[in-house]
């Protein structure tokens, strides 16, 4: 609960001090507590695997590997969201143009269109 706490704090000064806000921070929000939840998931399920066994590498192999899980899996939809909706609905600006062309000049991959960056980019984002 602490942490979620902080994290909270965290998101409010960053949309009161930052430059980005409120996007940037609410990726962020949503990115550390995808996080929080993987812990927690991985706590619970090694409760449930390994009840009163002190196995703490296995424990926090289960928390680690949660928390890794969901964030990759919040973070694409959060991704997708930004790149297909917010971006050029709200903010005019057109994502795509640029995960494609940060792509073709990272790899030389060559798209004939927007499609192969949107399901492409935020993946490997989510992964690094």
């Amino acid at each position: 609960m602490a942490a979620i706490i902080t994290e909270l704090v965290h998101w409010l000064f960053l949309n009161i001090t930052g430059s980005d806000a409120p996007l940037g921070p609410a990726i962020k929000l949503f990115a550390v507590l995808s996080t929080l939840c993987g812990f927690w998931a991985g706590s619970s399920i090694y409760l449930h695997l390994a009840p009163g066994r002190g196995r703490p590498a296995v424990a926090l192999a289960l928390m680690f590997g949660g928390g890794m899980f969901l964030r990759v899996v919040a973070m694409t939809v959060v991704n997708y969201i930004v790149l297909l909706y917010v971006g050029p609905v709200i903010f005019g600006l057109n994502y795509m143009s640029f995960a494609r062309a940060t792509l073709v000049e990272t790899t030389g991959w060559q798209f004939s269109g927007d499609a192969h960056p949107t399901l492409l980019g935020p993946c490997v984002h989510g992964l690094v």
